[in-house]
């Protein structure tokens, strides 16, 4: 099932079913905190099919193919724990900034988190390896770097749920993907860095992803209403152009980067933020007009704020000597 903010599938393992939800909040309020926070939210629902309990144990993880497709890279692994959030952060020993290949950014950083507990369940955290890994079991290993092989190391997390027929609320993980700096910007006044918005609120990443993993049923219930009411507008006009809704509103936010100043206190107020818009296809170019101008409905819908500071820097770089 797909929605503007969610899409939801069913699996099943033995006498078990899993419905896994991935949620990506598209914060449509002034606060431009959270909509500059490149995470999402995937929850697994457990249900017994036979009636009968069983002994389940959840498991995600994260490997280095998101930061690389070179099987040769070398990944940097580390694990952050805090009195009530733990998440995994992989990183290339050697990134470029502003560097792409084959498409993936090569100065990503990404993050896999959950809170410590699911319904009293203990969190087990490890690096192990998906060929030889026993479920519900992990080992805490002291290697922190290791290589993208074929035989997938990752890094992951674990919840022994016990003998259950189903969950009473869902188990929630953070995904995450950030670039800091995210942009270097050419102005009238030479190149700028760039930073993501949150962090001027947040100097704590491990504060961020807490925040964003306490905020789930805040998050779950205003993309509820903010479904309701896109899928509601595009039905007005037809089935398939809710259909086109839900394909696409997700792609015009997920392809922008909210930012500020990378030293933020050069200008603290609202008027240093700039948004940048990344055509995701062919091109991969950055604020291009077709990109800007396909995505502009989605922004005026959704947050017309957002819509001036899309357009500024497109308007400073046809301003500087090398437009």
């Amino acid at each position: 099932r797909l929605s503007p903010t969610r899409t939801n599938f069913n699996t099943t393992a033995g006498p078990v079913l899993l419905s896994i939800t991935c949620l990506s909040p598209i914060e449509v309020s002034n606060s431009m905190c959270f909509s500059s926070f490149p995470f999402s939210y995937v929850t697994i629902d457990v249900i017994s099919t036979d009636g009968q309990p069983h002994n389940v144990q959840l498991y995600p993880d994260l490997t280095g193919e998101l930061l690389s497709n070179d099987l040769s890279d070398k990944i940097n692994f580390n694990t952050t724990q805090t009195t009530s959030s733990t998440f995994h952060t992989l990183q290339s020993t050697s990134p470029t900034h502003f560097q792409e290949r084959n498409k993936i950014s090569d100065d990503s950083i990404s993050y896999l988190g959950a809170l410590s507990k699911v319904r009293s369940s203990p969190l087990r955290i490890g690096r192990t390896e998906r060929t030889t890994s026993q479920p519900g079991k992990l080992g805490l290993s002291p290697i922190t770097v290791f290589r993208i092989t074929k035989i997938v190391t990752c890094v992951a997390l674990s919840y022994d749920l016990g003998e259950i027929t189903e969950t009473a609320s869902p188990a929630v993980f953070a995904l995450g993907l950030i670039r800091d700096p995210s942009i270097r910007a050419v102005t009238l006044n030479g190149t700028k860095f760039r930073i993501p918005f949150f962090r001027m609120k947040y100097t704590s990443l491990a504060q961020a992803i807490e925040d964003f993993l306490e905020d789930f049923e805040g998050a779950t219930e205003r993309v509820r209403l903010l479904d309701t009411k896109i899928m509601d507008d595009g039905n007005a006009i037809s089935s398939s152009y809710a259909n086109l809704l839900a394909f696409s509103s997700r792609s015009a936010f997920g392809a922008m980067d909210i930012t500020v100043p990378l030293n933020p206190s050069e200008d603290l107020d609202l008027s240093g933020v700039k948004v940048y818009l990344k055509d995701l296809g062919n091109s991969g170019r950055v604020n291009a007009v077709k990109t800007i101008f396909s995505a502009f409905p989605a922004f005026l819908y959704l947050n017309a704020m957002l819509a001036g500071r899309l357009l500024e820097p497109l308007l400073d770089f046809q301003s500087s000597p090398p437009y």
